[in-house]
C-alpha cells in the first residue's frame, strides 16, 4: 500500500513537471500579433533601422557616418554580418523597398523576417569592377532584435548585402571602382 502511494506521488509530480515544461516551451517562441502594441513597437524600430541602414553601411560608408547608427541601434554585443553574399563572391542587391513579413517573440528578443524587393544584383570583383544586372525579385532575410530595458537594440544583422543604389554609386566613386549597369 505504501509503494502505491509513493508511485502515485511520483506520477503526479511527473505530470506536473511535464505540464510546467510544456507551458514554458509554449511561451518561449511565438509570432507576435499584428497591430498589437508589441508588434507596432518592434515594427517601428525595425523600419527606422532598415531605412537608415540601406543608406549607410560598414564598408560602403565612412566610419564617422556610422557613429549615429551605432549609438541609436547597436550596443557592444551587436554582431554585424558580412556585407554581401560571401559564398558566391561579393554580391549585393539594389533594393526598391522592403516589408516586414513577421515578427517572432523569442523570449529575450525578436526574430524579424524582412522581405526586400530587389531591382539589381551586383557582383563586386577584385579587379575594381561592379557589374549590376536587372534582378526583380523578393529576397527574405532575418534580423535579430533584443529587448534592452524599454528600448530595442540590434542583436544580429545580416542585411549588409541590401542597399540603395546611391550608396553603391558613392562607394564605387570613393573606392575608384568601375560601375556598370546602374
Amino acid at each position: 500500500m505504501k509503494n502505491i502511494r509513493i508511485f502515485k506521488k511520483i506520477f503526479i509530480l511527473l505530470v506536473v513537471v511535464f505540464l510546467v515544461l510544456g507551458e514554458i516551451q509554449g511561451k518561449e517562441e511565438h509570432e507576435v500579433k499584428r497591430d498589437s502594441k508589441e508588434y507596432n513597437a518592434v515594427l517601428n524600430f525595425t523600419q527606422r533601422f532598415i531605412n537608415v541602414y540601406v543608406e549607410k553601411q560598414y564598408i560602403y560608408s565612412d566610419n564617422k557616418e556610422m557613429k549615429d547608427i551605432e549609438h541609436e541601434f547597436f550596443d557592444e554585443e551587436t554582431i554585424v554580418g558580412p556585407p554581401g553574399d560571401q559564398d558566391t563572391g561579393m554580391k549585393v542587391y539594389i533594393i526598391n523597398s522592403f516589408k516586414i513579413d513577421k515578427i517572432i517573440d523569442e523570449g529575450d528578443g525578436y526574430h524579424v523576417s524582412v522581405i526586400f524587393e530587389t531591382l539589381k544584383k551586383c557582383n563586386i570583383s577584385m579587379d575594381k569592377k561592379i557589374v549590376c544586372k536587372t534582378y526583380k525579385n523578393n529576397e527574405e532575410v532575418g534580423l535579430s532584435i533584443k529587448k534592452s530595458g524599454s528600448n530595442f537594440k540590434i542583436k544580429f544583422v545580416t542585411i549588409g548585402g541590401f542597399l540603395k543604389g546611391n550608396l553603391l554609386k558613392k562607394y564605387a566613386t570613393n573606392a575608384r571602382y568601375i560601375l556598370q549597369g546602374i
